[in-house]
């Protein structure tokens, strides 16, 4: 306890607030704010410079950096020492033997890894206790409130990093696992300049399932991959594979029969979108090509889903 090392006088001058501010400071103490303390004789006083050079300018992008690098590939780390450990006996005695350890605190490594994302969160959280307590004193709560807003940006940034991270990886995955092999071979113009498509180099913005409407009765079961500059649809079978398949439809009309091709990939420069008033899961896409207009309707499972 902090207060067990400042003397009583001082402790009684102090008011409310300064105790919980010191508190606060105390409690999130690294080796820049012990060496502050001890300049400062146990009563810490202004810390703003300190906080700044922490987590603003080439400190603050280095910080950013290295927590993006740590924290990015966790979940496929994790993952990939799982299934090892399942394999290497002796991996499993060593990592078992690591977390006996007293100061793993009987937590796995699983368990530890995510602490340094936990206190990318609570920076924030703590900083801006501190600038609540700090009163009289508008240039320190300035840089105070500085230094939080780059604790925002920072968390902003690994946040980010790590989503990119797992969606090029969840891309990877589904590249594995796609057969390319109609598209190769599909004369149809709408596919000839996706037969090279490369998933991994793309960059997927959002992916999840969607059901294919084709008539009243035809439903094709889909997972949907939104790209930077294309919709992929892909059916999955039965061996845990996905496909790219073209679909036909036909529109009676009064003097003859059309059968329209429906790509399984869409680019997105050319689309359009529209609600389906009838189905609040329900939507069209209308893709516009030089050879005429294509017409989806997709179904997604709830009503929120069709919103993103």
């Amino acid at each position: 306890n902090w207060q067990e090392t400042v003397d009583r006088s001082t402790l009684k001058s102090l008011s409310k607030k300064e105790i919980k501010r010191q508190e606060v400071i105390n409690g999130t103490l690294n080796q820049a704010m012990k060496t502050k303390k001890k300049a400062d004789g146990h009563i810490v006083g202004q810390i703003g410079d300190l906080l700044l050079d922490r987590f603003d300018g080439e400190s603050g992008e280095h910080f950013r950096h290295a927590a993006a690098v740590f924290c990015a590939n966790q979940k496929a780390a994790v993952e990939m020492i799982r299934v090892r450990q399942k394999k290497d006996s002796k991996l499993q005695q060593f990592m078992a033997e690591a977390e006996s350890n007293p100061l793993c605190r009987r937590l796995s490594l699983k368990d530890h890894l995510p602490q340094v994302m936990q206190r990318l969160t609570k920076y924030p959280l703590l900083l801006e206790k501190i600038a609540n307590y700090t009163i009289g004193n508008p240039t320190e709560q300035k840089k105070i409130n500085q230094a939080i807003e780059c604790c925002k940006r920072s968390l902003e940034y690994v946040n980010q990093t790590v989503r990119d991270c797992e969606n090029h990886q969840k891309l990877e995955e589904f590249s594995k696992k796609l057969d390319k092999s109609s598209l190769e071979k599909s004369s149809h113009p709408l596919l000839a300049e996706f037969k090279d498509l490369d998933l991994p180099s793309k960059t997927l913005l959002h992916d999840g399932a969607l059901t294919w409407r084709l008539g009243r009765t035809r439903l094709i079961d889909l997972h949907m991959l939104l790209l930077e500059d294309c919709l992929v649809l892909m059916q999955k079978e039965d061996d845990n594979r996905y496909v790219l398949k073209c679909q036909s439809t036909m529109l009676v009309s009064g003097k003859e029969d059309t059968k329209t091709t429906h790509s399984p990939i869409i680019k997105l420069n050319n689309l359009l979108t529209r609600n389906v008033a009838t189905d609040n899961k329900a939507f069209f896409l209308v893709s516009t090509s030089q050879i005429g207009p294509q017409i989806y309707e997709l179904v997604a499972s709830t009503a929120t889903e069709r919103k993103t």
